[in-house]
Order: C-alpha cells, then sequence, then structure tokens
C-alpha cells in the first residue's frame, strides 16, 4: 500500500510544479503556492516550503478581513534564515495584496499567520541577463533625466491593457517598495522588473503600481506606461489612484532615511511633475474617496499635495523615517525652478449671460510662485488670440467682459481657451498654462521616442544590428519618421507623411541609407506629427552607428575543470579596446585585456588557471572599443561549472519488455541509457527537470538501469543501477 502513495505523491508534487505559471520573459520566472492555515484561534507557524525554483521575491494576497497578519521568512538551501517581515498590504478592498519582500536567492520560505485564512504566496526569480547601459528618456525643457521602461527591462508583452489617463494631476503620493536597503547600483533594474512581474501576475493589476520610482543613487526611473507627463492613473493608493502621482523610493523607509541623493531626486522630480499640472506643491487637494480602510468611497478628503501613502490608507509606507521629511520636500519642490503658474481659475468657466440677459464677465485668477511679470491671453477655438492684459507680482486677477481687442463683443457660447505666461526679473519664463473655456484649441505635441540600443552596429552579426524605435499617438495623425545624419541630410525616411491611427507605433532602423550603410556617427531620430487640425509638431532622439568590433564569440559556453575559455571576435577598424569578465561573484568586474588593436581577427585566452581560482556560476565577457564616434559594447556570457551531472529516479516502469523511465536531472546534459552491457537509448541531450525516456528491453537483460551522463562543461557523472519501483 505505501507504493500506490508514494506514486501519488509524487505526481501530485509534479503536477503543482508543472503548473506553477512562468512569465513570458526570458529569464524571469513567476510561481504561485496555496497555503491555508489551521480554523483554529491564534497564531501559526506554517511549515516551512521548498519552492519550485530560486525566487528573489516573494509576495502574498489573502481575502480582506479584520485581525490577519503575515509574517514571512526565507533562506537558500544552505545558510542562515533572513529576519521575520510583517507583509504590510492594505485592507480596503476584498482582497489584500501585500508589498513584496527582497530575499535574493532563496529557495525556502517560512510563513507565520494570524487569522484562519487562505494565503497565495507568490514567487519572482528576477531577471538578472546582461544589461545594456541604462538610457533615459529625451527630456523636455526642465525635465529631469528619467530612465525609460526601456531602460530597466520592462517586458511589454505581460502588460495587461493600455493606460488609462485621469482629467489632470492633482497631487503626489510618496511610497517605499519594502524592500531591503543596501542594494548595489546594478540591482536596481532586477528589482524593478521583480516588483513589475508581481504586480501584474499576483495582485492583477494592468502594469507595475508606481508612476515613478526612485532608487538610492538618486536615479529616477518611468514606471506605469502611457507617459511621463500626462495623468496616467496608477495603482499606487486604493481609492485615490485617478488624478495622484505614485513616486516610489525603493527600498525601507521604516530603517534607513533619504539619502541626500534620493531627497535630491524627490525634490526635482515633484516641482517638474506638479509644475507640468500646474499645481503648488505645498498646497491641499480635495480628493474624492474611491473607498478604501480609511476613507469611505464618495468622501471628499483635504489631503497635502505631497502626501504620504499612510495619509490616505492604513499603512506604515512610506516608512517611519521618510514620512517627517515630506513636508520639506514640498517646501524645496515650491522653491525649484521658479517662476511656476498655479492654482489657475476662471470664473464662470465660459462666457454666458444672467436671467436679465447681460453678459457676465469671466474672472481670470491664479499664482506667480516667485512672482513675475505675467499676461493672459483670451483665445478662440483656433489657438488665435481674441485678447489679453499683462502685469506684474505673485497675483493674476483679471476681470474681462467679452470684449475682444477691437472693441467688438464675443458672443456668449463662443468656444473659448485661455493662456496664462509669467517672465521674471531675471529673463526666466514660467511654464505657460492653457485652460479651456468651454472647448481647449488643439494644440499639436509629439509624443516621446523610445529609441534602443543606444549604439548599434549594423555588420550582420546579429547583435544590435538594428535601432528600434517606439512612441504612441494619442489620437489619429499623420507621421513622418526620417533619420538625419550629422551633416543635416535625410538618409532613411522610415514613415513616409502616413496616416496612422492613435495606439502604440514601431519602427526599426538597420543603419542604412540610399547608398547602404551609413559611416559611423552620430544619427537623430526626428518624428514629426500633424494633428487633425494641420498642427505641426516635432520630436527627436539620436541613435551612434559604430561598427569597430563584430562577432564576438566563445569557444565554448560552459567550462569545467581545466578548461581555457577563448574569446574571439573581429576587428573591423582599429580602436583602443579593453575586455573585462564580471559575475555577482565577481565585484568589481576583473579586467583581462587593455589596449590599441589593429583590424583583423583578434582573441584573448581565458586562462584555465585564472577560472580556477573563482567559484562555479555565471559570468559575462564585456568587450568595449573606444573610437572617435564613441564607445561599442559587446557581450558574452558563459557559465563554469565543475560539479558531476546529476540524476534523481522519479519512476520505472517495465510492461513486458517495454520501459518508461523517469528522471529528474540536475542541469542541462546528454544521457546514455545502459541496461547490463547494452545501450538501450544512446546518448541524447536533455534539459534539467523531469525528463522521459520510452525503449524496449533486450531479451535476457535484467531491468536494471544505469545512465552515463555529460554536461555541457564536459563534466562526467553516472546514476543507477535503478529497478522498477
Amino acid at each position: 500500500m505505501v507504493r500506490p502513495a508514494l506514486n501519488y505523491l509524487l505526481a501530485a508534487v509534479a503536477a503543482c510544479l508543472l503548473a506553477a505559471p512562468v512569465s513570458s520573459a526570458a529569464s524571469t520566472r513567476y510561481g504561485e503556492l496555496s497555503l491555508r492555515a489551521p480554523a483554529t484561534p491564534g497564531l501559526h507557524l506554517l511549515p516551512v516550503q521548498r519552492a519550485p525554483f530560486a525566487f528573489d521575491l516573494l509576495g502574498a494576497r489573502w481575502p480582506a478581513r479584520a485581525g490577519v497578519s503575515v509574517e514571512v521568512r526565507a533562506r537558500a538551501i544552505a545558510g542562515p534564515w533572513s529576519a521575520w517581515t510583517r507583509l504590510a498590504a492594505d485592507g480596503g478592498g476584498r482582497v489584500s495584496h501585500a508589498e513584496p519582500v527582497w530575499v535574493p536567492g532563496s529557495r525556502l520560505f517560512q510563513v507565520r499567520l494570524r487569522g484562519a485564512v487562505r494565503l497565495h504566496i507568490a514567487l519572482v526569480a528576477a531577471d538578472r541577463s546582461p544589461q545594456r547601459p541604462l538610457r533615459a528618456l529625451e527630456a523636455a525643457p526642465g525635465q529631469p533625466s528619467i530612465i525609460s521602461r526601456a531602460g530597466w527591462g520592462a517586458d511589454e508583452a505581460i502588460r495587461r491593457a493600455a493606460p488609462r489617463y485621469a482629467d489632470a494631476v492633482h497631487m503626489v503620493f510618496v511610497h517605499h517598495t519594502d524592500t531591503p536597503n543596501g542594494y548595489a547600483p546594478g540591482d536596481v533594474p532586477a528589482i524593478i522588473r521583480s516588483i513589475y512581474t508581481y504586480h501584474v501576475r499576483s495582485n492583477g493589476w494592468n502594469d507595475i503600481g508606481y508612476n515613478f520610482l526612485v532608487d538610492a543613487y538618486g536615479r529616477v526611473y518611468e514606471g506605469r506606461a502611457g507617459g511621463v507627463d500626462r495623468p496616467v492613473i496608477g495603482a499606487h493608493t486604493e481609492g485615490f489612484n485617478a488624478g495622484s502621482v505614485g513616486i516610489a523610493v525603493i527600498g525601507n523607509g521604516s530603517l534607513a532615511p533619504l539619502t541626500t541623493e534620493v531627497r535630491d531626486a524627490l525634490v526635482n522630480l515633484i516641482a517638474w511633475r506638479l509644475d507640468v499640472a500646474h499645481v503648488d506643491p505645498l498646497g491641499h487637494a480635495t480628493m474624492i474617496s474611491g473607498g478604501t480602510s480609511r476613507f469611505a468611497a464618495g468622501r471628499s478628503v483635504s489631503l497635502r499635495v505631497v502626501s504620504g501613502h499612510r495619509d490616505a490608507n492604513s499603512t506604515d509606507c512610506p516608512g517611519s523615517l521618510i514620512y517627517p521629511a515630506l513636508d520639506g520636500i514640498a517646501a524645496a519642490a515650491q522653491a525649484t525652478g521658479t517662476p511656476k503658474i498655479v492654482d489657475a481659475t476662471a470664473t464662470p468657466p465660459g462666457l454666458g449671460t444672467n436671467d436679465t440677459g447681460a453678459l457676465v464677465p469671466i474672472v481670470f485668477r491664479a499664482r506667480v510662485l516667485g512672482g513675475a511679470g505675467w499676461s493672459v491671453t483670451v483665445l478662440d477655438a483656433h489657438g488665435a488670440p481674441v485678447t489679453s492684459t499683462s502685469g506684474s507680482g505673485t497675483d493674476v486677477n483679471w476681470t474681462w467682459s467679452g470684449t475682444r481687442s477691437d472693441g467688438s463683443i464675443v458672443a456668449p457660447g463662443t468656444p473659448l481657451a485661455y493662456r496664462i505666461e509669467a517672465l521674471d526679473a531675471a529673463g526666466e519664463a514660467a511654464r505657460p498654462l492653457l485652460g479651456s473655456l468651454g472647448v481647449l484649441p488643439v494644440v499639436a505635441a509629439a509624443p516621446p521616442l523610445s529609441l534602443a540600443p543606444a549604439v548599434i552596429s549594423p555588420d550582420g552579426d546579429g547583435v544590435d544590428d538594428s535601432l528600434a524605435i517606439g512612441y504612441t499617438l494619442s489620437s489619429p495623425a499623420t507621421v513622418s519618421l526620417d533619420v538625419i545624419a550629422p551633416d543635416g541630410s535625410t538618409v532613411d525616411t522610415l514613415v513616409p507623411g502616413t496616416a496612422l491611427p492613435a495606439g502604440g507605433q514601431s519602427a526599426r532602423w538597420g543603419g542604412e541609407g540610399l547608398a547602404g550603410i551609413v559611416a559611423d556617427g552620430t544619427y537623430t531620430v526626428r518624428l514629426t506629427v500633424t494633428d487633425a487640425a494641420g498642427q505641426v509638431a516635432e520630436r527627436s532622439g539620436t541613435v551612434t552607428v559604430v561598427r569597430a568590433i563584430r562577432k564576438l564569440r566563445l569557444s565554448r559556453m560552459a567550462a569545467g575543470r581545466d578548461t581555457p575559455v577563448i574569446v574571439s571576435w573581429q576587428q573591423t577598424a582599429p580602436a583602443a579596446v579593453n575586455g573585462s569578465m564580471g559575475s555577482s561573484h565577481l565585484q568589481p568586474a576583473a579586467a583581462l585585456l587593455a589596449g590599441e588593436l589593429p583590424a583583423g581577427p583578434q582573441s584573448y585566452t581565458i586562462e584555465a588557471a585564472r577560472l580556477a581560482a573563482l567559484p562555479d556560476g555565471n559570468y559575462t565577457f564585456t568587450l568595449r572599443a573606444q573610437t572617435a564616434v564613441g564607445e561599442q559594447v559587446l557581450r558574452a556570457s558563459f557559465k563554469l561549472d565543475r560539479g558531476a551531472p546529476r540524476a534523481r529516479l522519479v519512476g520505472l516502469r517495465v510492461h513486458k519488455r517495454s520501459a518508461f523511465l523517469v528522471v529528474r536531472l540536475s542541469e542541462a546534459m546528454t544521457v546514455r541509457v545502459v541496461a547490463g552491457s547494452r545501450v538501450v537509448v544512446p546518448r541524447r541531450p536533455r534539459g534539467d527537470g523531469l525528463n522521459g525516456f520510452r525503449f524496449r528491453l533486450p531479451a535476457g537483460v535484467p531491468a536494471r538501469l544505469r545512465l552515463q551522463l555529460v554536461d555541457r562543461a564536459g563534466n562526467a557523472g553516472r546514476a543507477g543501477p535503478f529497478k522498477k519501483l
């Protein structure tokens, strides 16, 4: 009776592991496990769980109810447990979604739970594939440097829906990710990708919840897609997402205060984003709650324009060491980049008549932070001036009676708009404010361009051969997309004045012009958008073409004992070249070669003696070529593996002479199955994990099987003999 039970258990475990969903990103894995606490009251320590893969981020969700608390700890197979960490979660909805914890390289976890509840544990293995240098979005005037979604490696395939937009931005919520502090600069893209995967796969959100993220080194990252300067609705503050911007500090604000770099980044980001919205950082915003753990749905709530997550929900976010700094950050943001035009109103919001038929004037009011000379211009539906006035100081106050500059009266109900501008004594101009008086005149705006990679080498070696171009049209428009040479001439037209619908658009440039592959240099990609009203706007970015090195190859992708790795490449032009080898085990990267190299084939041998001093793991060889045009970077990775491959028997079934063998392989390898002295399965390449072999046993040969194993690094191993369970 033991054998069937064991077989059933093995099958059930295999089914659970195989059923765990895996994301479509090349190196990001996602899985879930379901746990249930006993029905008895009190604190329950659940059994230690072994995850189906090594994970870096752990989160959870559970049915929202009072009195539930969830704590977790994790560790690798060998090593100490992490400290117990309570999973913080909002409690306003039907399901509590926990802020995930960052526990890199873990394989085991344990849950301490109060309150009978079914708990879904979400596990994410971070994508740590070699990343290209972080690339910022093209910056509009006054915009801080913001690393794009492509720059941190967002997998756009898992995004569930197109972005949604609010009427405007009214305020900012500051968060922390509640993940550990002390991470290295290179860890940040993997951390953001893991949070993104968790938000989409576990929480079921359309995209990452935050609009922006800021790391400990003061770098700002684009979060939710849709445009950094548009009122994109995020998923960061339950009940108050519409009309707010969510900014998350990567780390734990309960354990460490803001560094100077993070504080400066928050000040500059908030100053710019609220200036785009013409909102005073030191003001208050009246928001209507969508229903939270603190405020019932439909309740009008007055919040500081720069608030913390805890101001709207029952949470400690953004941490006790960050929250007290918010008023100072708001004050610094208000003083950054003055003059600014805020709190603009037009009352009534259009020309009309009273009960007696008399025209009701419009009163324009606004404040100019820092004080400046200002002007107010009334515009018709086509953006042409109707009339204007000017003044100076901090307060804009003008009553317009409805007459044009020539003295004629504008008819009631006429669609109008207004523009407020300001210029201080030093010649600094405020961001102009455009408001509606019925119908806002259409103003053309070209969307941001996404260009990746920053350097291409169109030489046909399969690495960075072309430039991927992306942009999103907010409305249908006629588009031209051109590539401009350094001398100003057009070398290629990718989109020749074509009418395109609203939504995401893409194009690709392979470094070609009318005469073939272009010369090395820096080229401008220019996007020209003509809207339905005939107004034209442009946006541009640059890409560098360099072809000094190509065809970087390794003699082997996996190296075993006493095995050198030979790196070879083609040098197409003389250049200053340096090579280095790095990994998580090798910080900083080890310099291997440096010098001026001529054109022609080149190679470098990473000696076995150098590799012998390193632990097993994945390593990346990086080759950089410095030219007069710019830097070209190629990378190639290999695995250092000196352990013998292993196979564990899962099941062996024999019926007459037909046999079916199931084993679990420790890694990718080739497998030969031997029965007695007879080879029954020739050497076959197989991947890691569960593998099955179906074959016939020769007559007279006992069903006792041995496996001969050879992994990709050339390490040999054996397993068996196996016999039928």
